[in-house]
């Protein structure tokens, strides 16, 4: 019988490291290929806005969004909600100085040169209480006042908006606050927009001779269209001589002039016009104006031009 050879102390050692190599090869089997670490800081900062809220990219208008019913779309991160300085600073060189009259809840955010306002289910006018949609700020023009001011923007209704029975829209103001509301002061006036339902369109006004809520011209001359579109409104307004009724206001949509009103007693101290009331919400000032879902309406490329003073 022959004696039994035992291994050296060298091939316990070879065996012991080739079994630990085949093991590690098998995990590495398992595991399959090798993933990359995320790099700190890889997603991209949105869009740059540049003077007066215009895209980056030079478009001559703002660039599409895609999505339908009343939340953003997109896929993505939700858009970095605006603050009053962002805000003031999207309306661009046309406007100046600080901005004021800001609602306490802004429901606000800004990407790639657009500013998105929303209004969530069941919101109304700030003085209904929560829930609070919509945005405002004033800030005035920067060549100072005016007797002749055009203010233009885009705006972008989506596909499925609710307009129930109606909402504010973006206008001008002059001298003191409040420039409306059923106590507006008589030192200072406003003519913003509104929507209605079915999205039929207005000026709204608190001029010196108006009463109660406000005065409503040309309602239904036209009507926002919640196509997803871009579309451009134009106002401009002509102040009246002190003492007279000869103030006048005009709105264009798209290009085309549809709502003229005339024969206006605008201000009766010489009240000039002062720049941007940006005001948005539904209402009205309860529930029977909220929409039943989500909101949201897109604005871009605020200017103004001025003369007179």
């Amino acid at each position: 019988m022959s004696p039994v050879r035992r291994p050296s102390r060298r091939m316990i050692a070879l065996g012991f490291l080739a079994g630990t190599l085949v093991g590690g090869v098998a995990v590495l089997l398992a595991a399959g290929p090798a993933r990359p670490r995320p790099v700190p800081g890889g997603e991209q900062n949105p869009t740059a806005v540049t003077g007066g809220g215009v895209p980056t990219t030079g478009a001559s208008s703002p660039p599409p969004r895609s999505g339908h019913g009343g939340r953003s779309s997109g896929g993505g991160k939700a858009a970095p909600r605006a603050m009053a300085a962002d805000l003031a600073a999207f309306f661009g060189s046309d406007f100046a100085g600080k901005s004021f009259c800001h609602f306490k809840h802004q429901s606000t955010s800004l990407s790639a040169g657009v500013l998105t306002v929303t209004y969530p289910a069941g919101s109304s006018a700030p003085s209904a209480g929560a829930p609070y949609g919509g945005a405002q700020l004033c800030e005035a023009f920067a060549g100072g006042g005016a007797r002749d001011a055009t203010l233009s923007y885009d705006v972008r209704f989506p596909v499925g908006f609710q307009f129930v029975q109606g909402g504010k829209l973006p206008g001008m103001y002059g001298g003191v606050q409040p420039f409306s509301g059923g106590g507006h002061n008589p030192d200072g006036w406003s003519m913003r927009l509104m929507w209605r339902a079915n999205g039929a369109a207005e000026v709204y006004g608190y001029i010196s001779n108006s009463t109660g809520y406000g005065d409503s011209w040309g309602r239904g001359s036209f009507s926002f269209q919640a196509d997803g579109q871009w579309h451009h409104l134009s106002e401009h307004i002509h102040l009246n001589t002190p003492g007279q009724s000869d103030g006048s206001v005009t709105l264009s949509y798209d290009g085309s002039a549809h709502i003229r009103q005339t024969g206006l007693a605008i201000t009766t101290t010489d009240t000039p016009i002062g720049g941007l009331y940006f005001s948005t919400f539904y209402g009205g000032h309860d529930s029977t104006w909220s929409p039943s879902d989500d909101m949201h309406i897109d604005f871009a490329g605020f200017r103004a031009s001025r003369s007179g003073r």
